[in-house]
Order: C-alpha cells, then structure tokens, then sequence
C-alpha cells in the first residue's frame, strides 16, 4: 500500500475520477469491464476504509463494471463483525482469521 509508483498513484486518481483509460497504452478499460463476462464475484469493504476502497466506491465499481452475480459485504460492528474495519485492518487484523475469513473461505470453497 505504500510503495506505489508515482506513474500508479497518478493513474489511480484517474481512474477514481472515472477516467478508465490507460495513460501508457490508450487501453479503454471502463469499456472492456462493461463487455466481460465477470465470474460470480463478492466484494468486501470495510466501515472506517475513508480512501482506498471506500464502501461507495466499491459499490460504483460493481454498477460501473457490470456486475451480474455479485455480493456486497461492509464490514462492520453493525452487520456482526468484531470491528468497524479500515483498508489494511480487514486483511491484517488478527481476528480476521476467526472474524469474516471464515464465511470467505466458505463461499469460495462452495463455488
């Protein structure tokens, strides 16, 4: 999270203005999302994320990329988490393994 290039850091705030095009090689990428059969998907954001994966930009991803068989999760205290995650904490936290880890490896191990 913190050793990004200057070119990637640039790119993103591109990207979150909702500017899907590559800066190096013109790649329309908001345009090959929309045309891609996704496979079913689940998307995780966590209450206290304030910039790198806020739970409405998550959310505008799914819309934006066209999303059919999706699942939304924020985790948070209020939907029965042991915390109101951030960015790293949901990955980091060292009861994620015994928290939300659980029901991911469920879903994913019944897919």
């Amino acid at each position: 999270m913190d050793n990004e290039s200057r070119a990637s850091l640039l790119q993103t705030i591109d990207w979150v203005k909702g500017e899907w095009v590559d800066h190096d090689d013109d790649f329309d990428y908001a345009s090959a999302a929309r045309q891609t059969q996704w496979p079913t998907s689940w998307f995780i954001a966590g209450k206290n994320d304030r910039v790198l994966g806020h739970p409405s930009d998550v959310r505008d991803m799914i819309a934006e990329c066209g999303f059919k068989q999706v699942k939304y999760t924020l985790l948070s205290k209020a939907q029965g988490n042991l915390f109101d995650y951030d960015h790293a904490g949901m990955l980091t936290n060292k009861q994620a393994e015994q928290d939300h880890f659980v029901a991911i490896k469920q879903w994913y191990l019944a897919l």
